[in-house]
């Protein structure tokens, strides 16, 4: 699963796309699966995956987790526009 991000900080604009690497820190984090994010996500969650993405593109965000969350200024989710095809939309 790859999800993009893009965000803002003093220094500028970023975008960033997670691994499995960072969906399973993630989830090992906030003791969630990402399976329950599909009711919502919160920004502290999107946040972290930004982090640990980040970390991951060598972008060398600050070192702990709330002092890159000090530095945000701005962020989304970028949408995917692939649609995933299920098995029942297949037969439709």
């Amino acid at each position: 699963m790859e999800i993009e991000i893009k965000y803002s900080t003093a220094d500028g604009e970023f975008s960033v796309k997670t691994s499995m690497l960072e969906i399973v820190q993630m989830e090992r984090h906030f003791n969630v699966a990402i399976s329950a994010l599909a009711s919502g996500v919160s920004m502290d969650q999107i946040c972290y995956l930004a982090w640990r993405a980040s970390q991951s593109a060598g972008l060398k965000p600050a070192g702990r987790y709330d002092d890159f969350l000090k530095t945000i200024t701005a962020i989304e989710v970028v949408a995917n526009d692939e649609a995933v095809v299920g098995p029942t939309d297949a037969e439709q």
